[in-house]
């Protein structure tokens, strides 16, 4: 079984949407808590948000987080998308409050991360609560874990679940991957994106980055173009 423990960034806004995290079984996960519970010293929890980035301390951190869930073999996975690549085709339309970039960025990682799976796995995806795309997150993964079945005819989507905030310690490297690549797409100069930049290593993984001329074309037909490409 593997499971995904996913977050996601810039929700709210009208440039890049990431929804992002790590995907393992249950030994990679156990070696990852294992180096990154000391790694955090004596926090009860990180979250990049209340970071204090004035604080060469906190590069120190990021530097000695970043690299622990590649260590331990977990895999990226990440969908995104611009959403003001295509917001125009969609104001003052009842879809545009529906088809927020939460929604396609979680599309493109779920149709990329099934495709990759092998066929005797299955996967559980977990994610950080946010109320206001609960109900979007699971009508979407629903959907999937009813066609997507393997060569056994069980679904590759064991389950899905939401939790909240600052309840478990593997949502943290979510959290970290999902900011990262925000602070990567707004400014890749910046010195947040430059400290966070140890977490995106190689920057391979699994997922999609949805772009313009693909988004759009997928607005105009009205449905979910489920082939966007294996891209960081």
């Amino acid at each position: 079984m593997l499971t995904a423990y996913l977050d996601e960034n810039g929700h709210e806004s009208q440039e890049h949407v990431f929804v992002a995290g790590h995907v393992g079984n249950d030994s990679q996960w156990k070696a990852f808590l294992e180096q990154w519970v000391p790694a955090r010293g004596n926090r009860k929890q990180i979250h990049l948000s209340a970071l204090r980035w004035s604080n060469p301390r906190t590069h120190k951190l990021l530097a000695a987080l970043g690299p622990i869930p590649a260590r331990c073999n977990l895999t990226r996975a990440v969908g995104g998308v611009r959403v003001s690549d295509y917001a125009d085709l969609l104001r003052g339309s009842h879809e545009q409050k529906a088809l927020k970039g939460y929604y396609f960025a979680l599309n493109g990682l779920v149709t990329q991360v099934t495709r990759w799976i092998p066929d005797d796995e299955r996967i559980e995806f977990v994610f950080e609560d946010q109320r206001r795309y609960r109900d979007t997150a699971s009508k979407l993964i629903s959907d999937f874990s009813k066609t997507l079945v393997n060569s056994h005819g069980k679904s590759k989507i064991a389950n899905w679940s939401f939790v909240p905030k600052g309840s478990t310690v593997l949502l943290e490297q979510a959290d970290y991957l999902a900011n990262a690549l925000g602070h990567l797409y707004r400014d890749q100069n910046s010195d947040k994106s430059i400290w966070t930049k140890s977490i995106l290593g190689d920057m391979t993984g699994i997922g999609a980055i949805t772009k313009r001329k693909q988004i759009r074309e997928v607005i105009k037909l009205g449905h979910l173009v489920r082939d966007s490409g294996a891209v960081l």
